[in-house]
């Protein structure tokens, strides 16, 4: 049977791995302030501006930024920014992702940014299949190691989606909750097998820090799932970025989960 146990205390990370036989709980001390980003690979290639046009007609605006290695298929992530948000928020994100090999593909959700029109929730999950789908047709890609990564309602379509699609192995979900808009990705973890899902919140946060609990006893045993709340903190979404240690920890769950079985 799979326990759950999580536990804060102020200006500490507690870490949890899920999964069918282990429960592992660590700490780190965690910093407010992060140094610049920096690669340590010269400046990252520039984004290209592209527009993918999705089944029902609606043109979503998008950026897709190489990996850093040419001449060879790339793993990549699909951003899927949160509520009143557009693809520019992942920015200081991104270069991190380049670095560890990925492109990246960051798009302005139905009803934002200049993709404009009329925003519906409901259709974001499905809206992010075909992204994924649009990302496995590119050739610079490694069209069975795409992960999904979303903050806030982003973070719930993030996880719903991954659910659809038989070859995504890994979701990021920056402040989850068990219900945005309608949005309830306890219903896809019931279902996921195989899958790796990396849940952060802040412990202020109260409606995402009270949601991880519930969602990872919610995941099948199947799945691993890790969590990481950052205690005395109300940061949501992208600015839990303002903790250096976060980008380190999704890049190593990426290495870790994100790659193709031979």
């Amino acid at each position: 049977m799979k326990r759950v146990l999580l536990m804060a205390t102020a200006g500490l990370v507690l870490v949890m791995l899920v999964s069918a036989n282990m429960v592992n709980l660590t700490m780190a001390q965690a910093t407010e302030t992060p140094p610049p980003m920096t690669t340590g690979l010269g400046t990252p290639p520039p984004a290209k501006t592209v527009v993918i046009t999705l089944s029902d007609g609606t043109e979503i605006k998008g950026n897709f930024y190489p990996s850093f290695f040419s001449g060879r298929q790339a793993p990549a992530a699909l951003l899927l920014h949160q509520n009143g948000g557009r693809r520019e928020e992942w920015v200081k994100f991104i270069p991190s992702l380049q670095a560890a090999g990925y492109a990246v593909l960051a798009v302005d959700q139905r009803g934002f940014g200049k993709t404009g029109g009329r925003t519906d929730y409901k259709k974001m999950p499905d809206d992010a299949v075909e992204m994924v789908n649009w990302l496995a047709q590119q050739p610079s890609i490694q069209k069975d190691e795409i992960a999904l990564i979303g903050a806030s309602v982003g973070s719930n379509a993030a996880i719903i989606a991954c659910g659809k699609i038989e070859a995504c192995k890994v979701a990021v979900a920056l402040s989850p909750s068990v219900n945005y808009f309608n949005l309830k990705p306890a219903d896809a973890m019931k279902e996921m097998k195989g899958k790796a899902l990396f849940l952060v919140a802040a412990q202020q946060d109260r409606e995402s820090s009270t949601s991880l609990h519930t969602l990872a006893l919610a995941a099948s045993p199947e799945n691993n799932v890790s969590m990481r709340l950052y205690a005395s903190s109300v940061a949501h979404g992208v600015v839990l970025f303002q903790y250096e240690d976060l980008a380190p920890a999704i890049i190593a769950w990426l290495n870790m989960y994100n790659h193709a079985v031979n």
